[in-house]
Parts: structure tokens; C-alpha cells; sequence
């Protein structure tokens, strides 16, 4: 430690002065000393300190008092203290110790914490002794400025979300110090926008200041070191489901298509990779049910994609069939129609032959039953029934019932039969042939 040499001289020569005058009863501090009561010999006072000087971190100081000029050969006794203007390091005071074996030296040693920063004039006093007079020494230091760190938080947050509100972490306060001892407002920031990829991105904070020393040159408590903390940007769930379809028994898979929850911001289908592939189990010759369909295909940087599950419901082609009778069927006889896989609670109209002109109401289960009566003649070569109204799957549907003969009057009675039936009774003059004919052309025997 460098030491103020001139300011040195000039305290002891002020002591030396001091004790002159006592020596020989001149007034000084406005009191007579005499030669009897002043102490026989001078002393000198040096101090070093050993550091780091650094801002609320503890350094030692030892104090030396040796006699200078007198007749005893006692050690120096008494206290020392020590402090500076301000108190910027808090005062401290020691008992001194005797080197012994006549040095007529003592020493004594204290640890300061400095509560400021800049150049110290630290002063130490030594009171005197009853053979000693007092003396002091002024040394100088300079205390730099602690390392005080803010580490920006990790955070994360998903993909098209905006950012959150970051925050920091403190080290290296002193002296009970805490962040509301610095100035300045926080600002955080991060590259990354509601529109970057996933991914890492760098937070940076800055604007906090550090507060200074209480006296010129204003010198700062910290030396402040930033640290970046980092944003995760992270997947976010994407599902994908698969549209529900209805088809007829006989029929193609239909094109199956999907729905999606949820994009985020612009995003669409079109920003997905790969190749969407929907299948299901289900075939033409499947029976009526229900059958899962799955896909699979797409990918993304961005969402982190679930598949669920859709489902194909397979339903049979409405029908209809005159159910067989045991009675004999004459002119202004009745005919009964069953229908059945019809759209729920339609309507079905029924026509043809001369014979009706007239509906069946469709159940909530797609059946429903009429009754019609029959003619007085009817062309049995080429009657046909049309009926007409909504499959399951809410289409325009038709179904023929085609009769080639009905029982003649005075014959045997015989039953009016399905297409099932036919072959059965073709031998005993009755067939009925069944067709069906749908929007789409399709036409089943």
C-alpha cells in the first residue's frame, strides 16, 4: 500500500511540536502541561493493509506503535483505532501487544469490510499511554467495485405463443444489499417472436446501474456482468382426426378427409409435410357396421402431431318385399308392402300398376309397413311398384317391386313372395323380381 508521505511529516512534526510545548507549560488546547505530568517519550504509528480492497469483501489491517524518542524502555500500551470519513470502513479499534525483549514496538491487527468504494484515507490513532505520547497515520487505499452477475431465467414456451414476462437472477450482492438498491429499470428481450421456429433462442437483459460511493468520483458498488439466459420454443399438440363417413353395403370407400386442431396463427395444412394415408378396414362386400378409420403421413417441425381415430359406418340399400299371404288375392283385394334401411323418419311414396298412389312413413329404426288395395284389373305381365324416397345415407334411393302374376281367383291360395322367394314359387305361377335403383345410377338385381 502506497502511503502519503507529506501528510505523514506533517502530523508528526504537529506532535512533536505539541509535546514540546507541554514540555516546558506553555497552553496547549487551552490547558497548562507541566514537565512532571507529561509522558517521556514519543511514538510513531504505521499501518498496512493487505487486501483485495473490493467492495463489501473483509480485509486486515495491522497497526505498528514504536517508541521514537524517549528515556523508558517499556513497550508502547493502549488502544489504536481506526476510521474513516464517512465511515466509509467501518471504525475498528485493537489492543496492542508488545513485541517484547525491549523492542519497545507493539502491534495489533483488525478486519474491515468496506461499505463504499473509491480511495480510503483510513486514519489510525494511537490514544498514548502514561510514558507515551499519542500519534497517528493516515495510509491510502482504493476499494474497486464487486462483481455483481444477473443471469437472465431460462424459460419456454410453444411454438406460436407469445413470449412470456422474463425475469433474472442475482449474484454476488454485498453489505445486505438486494436489487432494489440499483438503479434503473430491467429490460429483457429475446429474438425470438410468436412467428419463429422451434427452437433455443437467446434471452438479454440490461438497463439495471449500479449505485455509487457516497463521495466523488461517484464511483460505482458493482461491476455488473450480464448473462443470457435462453427461450425454449417447443412443439405444440396438432391432432388430427379423421372426418366421419356413411356409406351403403356394395359401395367404394368413399375419399376419406380430415379435420385439424388447432393451427396457430397462418399456419395451415399446407405448411404439414409428408403425404396424409387414410385407410380403413372396411370393403366393398363388408357387412353394415362400423369401422375405424386411421391415418397416418404428415409431419411437422412445429407441432408435435396426434392421430385419433375416425369412424365408417357401413349401412344396408333400403328394400321393400310384399310379404307372403295364405289367403286368396281377388280384385278389390288388399296388398300389404313392407320397407326397410330407409332414412330414418322420411317418407317413402309408393306407385304404380294402378294399384296405389300413396306413402309409407318411415320408423326412427328406417321400417315401415302399407297397405294398399288392388285393382280390379292389373296387367300382371308388366305391374311394377315403384318406391321412392331417401336411403340411410339421406340420398334419393328407388326400389321396383316387379309382380309377373297374382293369384287368380278360384286358384289355390298361394303367398305373395320377396325376391328371396321367387325361384321357390316359380313353379306355382308367382315371381316377383326385386330392383334397385339409386342416384347414382347404380342399379342392383
Amino acid at each position: 500500500m502506497s502511503s502519503l508521505s507529506g501528510l505523514r511529516s506533517v502530523r508528526r512534526g504537529a506532535t512533536l511540536l505539541a509535546v514540546t510545548l507541554a514540555a516546558i507549560g506553555v497552553v496547549v488546547g487551552g490547558s497548562a502541561s507541566t514537565v512532571a505530568a507529561a509522558p517521556s517519550n514519543f511514538s510513531s504509528t504505521t499501518m498496512s493493509c493487505t487486501g483485495p480492497f473490493v467492495y463489501g469483501t473483509s480485509f486486515s489491517c495491522t497497526v505498528v506503535v514504536k517508541k521514537s524518542f524517549g528515556f523508558s524502555s517499556a513497550d508502547p500500551t493502549g488502544t489504536v483505532t481506526v476510521g474513516t470519513i464517512l465511515g466509509r470502513l467501518p471504525a475498528a479499534s485493537c489492543t496492542l501487544v508488545g513485541d517484547g525483549a525491549g523492542t519497545k514496538t507493539s502491534r495489533c491487527n483488525m478486519s474491515f469490510t468496506p461499505i463504499d468504494t473509491g480511495l480510503m484515507l483510513p486514519t489510525a490513532v494511537y490514544g498514548g499511554s502514561g510514558t507515551y505520547w499519542g500519534s497517528l497515520d493516515i495510509d491510502s487505499l482504493t476499494v474497486s467495485a464487486a462483481t455483481l452477475t444477473i443471469t437472465a431465467n431460462d424459460d419456454s414456451r410453444g411454438y406460436g405463443s407469445a413470449n412470456p414476462s422474463f425475469s433474472v437472477a442475482y449474484a454476488g450482492f454485498k453489505n445486505g444489499d438486494d436489487e432494489t438498491d440499483l438503479g434503473g429499470s430491467l429490460a429483457c428481450s429475446t429474438t425470438a417472436d410468436a412467428d419463429s421456429p422451434v427452437g433455443d433462442y437467446p434471452i438479454a437483459c440490461s438497463s439495471l446501474t449500479s449505485p455509487k460511493s457516497l463521495v466523488p468520483l461517484w464511483t460505482d458498488h458493482y461491476s455488473i456482468v450480464w448473462v443470457d439466459g435462453t427461450l425454449a420454443v417447443g412443439q405444440v399438440e396438432l391432432a388430427i382426426t379423421p372426418d366421419d363417413e356413411v356409406r351403403l353395403v356394395g359401395h367404394s370407400n368413399p375419399a376419406f378427409t380430415v379435420s385439424y386442431a388447432s393451427f396457430l396463427g397462418d399456419d395451415t395444412e399446407a405448411d404439414l409435410g409428408g403425404v396424409l394415408d387414410c385407410t380403413t378396414t372396411a370393403h366393398e362386400a363388408s357387412p353394415a357396421g362400423e369401422y375405424p378409420i386411421t391415418c397416418t403421413g404428415l409431419t411437422s417441425d412445429s407441432y408435435s402431431i396426434v392421430y385419433h381415430s375416425g369412424t365408417l359406418t357401413v349401412l344396408n340399400e333400403p328394400g321393400a318385399e310384399v310379404p307372403g299371404g295364405s289367403a286368396e288375392v281377388l280384385p278389390g283385394d288388399e296388398i300389404e308392402i313392407d320397407v326397410h334401411d330407409w332414412s330414418p323418419g322420411s317418407t317413402v311414396t309408393v306407385n304404380g300398376c294402378g294399384i296405389v298412389d300413396g306413402e309409407i312413413v318411415v320408423d326412427e329404426n328406417g321400417d315401415g309397413h302399407g297397405v294398399f288395395t288392388v285393382p280390379a284389373e292389373v296387367d300382371t305381365e308388366t305391374c311394377e311398384i315403384t318406391l321412392a324416397g331417401s336411403d340411410r345415407t339421406d340420398n334419393p334411393a328407388e326400389v321396383v317391386l316387379s309382380l309377373a302374376l297374382l293369384t287368380p281367383a278360384g286358384a289355390n291360395s298361394l303367398p305373395l313372395a320377396t325376391t328371396a322367394l321367387a325361384a321357390l314359387l316359380a313353379g306355382l305361377g308367382l315371381v316377383m323380381a326385386t330392383r334397385r335403383r339409386h342416384a347414382h345410377g347404380h342399379i342392383l338385381g
